[in-house]
């Protein structure tokens, strides 16, 4: 092994697997620098990723972006939670800073009032969606906070005392929680966009298959900040739900160049304000047509010290 590694410019990995007689030849595999495992898995895996480098290695060079956004306002925004010491954005000031940066969000209304959120039932196209909003609850469907397919202003305040009474049997604060209406978006395939802070790293973007099940089929890619044209694209078509977006049993595929902007602009957004320690947005709904893209829910948390 040691001869024909000396005679030629490949990599060679040895793996002993033997416990007599083992020790000896893979100490003198070390002493001419030649690596070597006790099981053909990790000789494999070594081998994979020395592949993944060569061809990361090889990849062109691509550029980086840039979209006229509206940084100053978004700056004023985390400068008013800052000052108040609060680690959480409500969903107006999300909603806010994604507009302002081109990722299109579902028209929202945030109250604790009901007879507010009644106002502007009556002004929202049907159907609609009254949801919940607070920072001790991660998953709305579990404490029945989500209700949807509301068409008129009497199913609002229907699903509004359903809620109210879920929580109540849970035991969970009012004065915790704001109650969203939305308008309900119908169709779409669900993705997931976010931002993850990574101490000594940077800034991470994440992008994956999204809805209910996301922390179960964890079918997500990461990339770190800034994103350049490639990376967006390799970003999409790692995912294992590709086909989906792709379209499946006759149905269109999705816009993916504009997929591939919006995770630009989530990238520009990220590297601009490193003090978004996370933003997961989901499910963001993608369409054949970009004009029906949206962002349906979304939590965002900053660094306040």
């Amino acid at each position: 092994i040691i001869a024909v590694t000396a005679q030629h410019d490949k990599p060679v990995l040895g793996c002993f697997m033997g416990v007599k007689g083992v020790a000896t030849g893979v100490e003198e595999l070390k002493r001419h620098r030649i690596p070597t495992y006790a099981f053909p898995e990790s000789a494999a895996r070594t081998l994979a990723a020395m592949v993944k480098y060569s061809h990361w290695r090889q990849k062109s060079i691509s550029s980086v972006s840039r979209f006229p956004v509206a940084k100053s306002e978004t700056a004023e925004v985390l400068k008013k939670a800052l000052e108040e010491k609060r680690e959480q954005l409500t969903i107006n000031e999300i909603t806010s800073i994604l507009k302002n940066y081109g990722i299109p969000f579902v028209q929202s209304h945030v109250s604790k009032d009901l007879n507010e959120l009644l106002r502007h039932a009556s002004t929202m196209k049907s159907p609609m969606v009254l949801k919940i909003a607070s920072k001790h609850i991660q998953h709305k469907t579990d404490v029945g906070g989500v209700k949807l397919d509301l068409r008129t202003v009497e199913e609002v305040q229907e699903a509004y005392f359903e809620i109210v009474e879920s929580l109540k049997g849970r035991k969970i604060d009012l004065e915790q929680v704001d109650f969203v209406l939305q308008e309900m978006v119908e169709g779409g395939r669900e993705t997931i966009l976010g931002i993850t802070a990574v101490p000594g790293l940077g800034s991470l973007i994440m992008f994956g298959l999204g809805g209910i099940y996301v922390e179960v089929i964890k079918d997500v890619s990461f990339r770190i900040v800034p994103l350049t044209d490639s990376d967006a694209e390799e970003m999409i078509q790692e995912i294992k739900a590709l086909p989906i977006l792709k379209g499946v049993r006759g149905a269109p595929p999705v816009d993916f160049s504009y997929l591939k902007e919006i995770l630009l602009r989530l990238s520009q957004l990220a590297f601009d304000f490193p003090q978004i320690e996370e933003l997961d947005i989901n499910p963001f709904l993608v369409f054949p047509d970009k004009k029906m893209f949206r962002g349906v829910d979304a939590r965002m948390r900053i660094k306040i010290k």
